[in-house]
């Protein structure tokens, strides 16, 4: 994965690590209803996902990338970015209605 996504306001480039890739694939998932097992029982939630590790671990690393990717906008706006990133690393338009 090791690509450069611009950050919020797209005055900053963050690193997308490889490490991440599983992290944001699952919760990208969860922003169309998905779960992590869907893939075996086509079950869909609507529970919230808790983000939990060690300090330093990009926590907030991953949850900055799902609410920059999930906001239209963005995506209109950097979309030869956005573009680059594979599809199920990309979280539903939309989905985050808040973030502080």
């Amino acid at each position: 994965m090791d690509e450069n996504v611009p950050v919020a306001g797209g005055i900053a480039v963050a690193r997308a690590e490889t490490g991440r890739r599983e992290p944001c694939r699952l919760i990208a998932a969860t922003t169309d209803g998905a779960t992590p097992d869907s893939a075996v029982d086509g079950a869909v939630d609507t529970a919230p996902v808790l983000v939990t590790g060690a300090a330093g671990t990009g926590k907030s690393a991953v949850l900055a990338r799902l609410v920059t990717l999930s906001d239209p906008d963005f995506c209109t706006r950097y979309d030869d970015m956005v573009a680059t990133i594979p599809l199920d690393l990309r979280p539903t338009p939309g989905a985050v209605d808040a973030a502080v």
